[in-house]
Parts: structure tokens; sequence; C-alpha cells
């Protein structure tokens, strides 16, 4: 995992490097450049402000559904403890049913 991300990071870099050295070395005006850089900037800022508006929002569905998810483990546990076969967990309605079903 770790090793993805620093993969991501790096591929990120190097277009973003390649994009702007594109941009700066582009044979167009210093002004029409710097007034590119900063719509594409506000377009960006924008994109980034809906991704975190996104994520925000999901962790808090996630949030509000752990204390379901760790009772039912908690059941689980305790059902295993005392030797009792455990009840399968109920899958989310919109998680994929397994291949062999």
């Amino acid at each position: 995992m770790r090793k993805t991300l620093s993969f991501l990071a790096g591929l990120f870099v190097g277009a973003f490097g390649g994009y702007l050295a594109g941009l700066l070395l582009a044979p167009r005006s210093g002004e029409e450049t710097r007034q590119d850089l900063s719509d594409r900037a506000i377009v960006l800022r924008e994109r980034a402000e809906e991704t975190a508006d996104r994520v925000i929002h999901e962790i808090q569905i996630a949030r509000q559904g752990a204390p379901e998810i760790v009772a039912e483990a908690a059941d689980i546990t305790e059902a295993g403890e005392e030797g009792q076969p455990a009840e399968a967990p109920t899958p989310a309605p919109d998680a994929p049913e397994e291949a062999g079903n």
C-alpha cells in the first residue's frame, strides 16, 4: 500500500511538473500564461474543495455505521468464545454477492 501511494505521488508530481514546464515554455505572452495558470488554479481549488466535501460526507456515513459493526463483531466474538456457532453477519444492501452463490 505504501509503495502504491509513493508511486502515485511521484506520478502526480512528475505529471504536474511536465504540465507546468509545458505551460512556461509555450509560445505565449507572460500575461496570457499567468492568466491561464490563475484560471486553472481556481478550477483545481474548486475541485479539491468538492472532493474534500465528498470525503467528509463519506467519513460521516462510515462513522454512523461503525457502532453497529462493532456491536455485531462483539456478538460474534462472544458467541465464538461460548462455543456456539456464530451467526453470519448480514451483508450490506450494496455489498456484492459471492461468486459461489
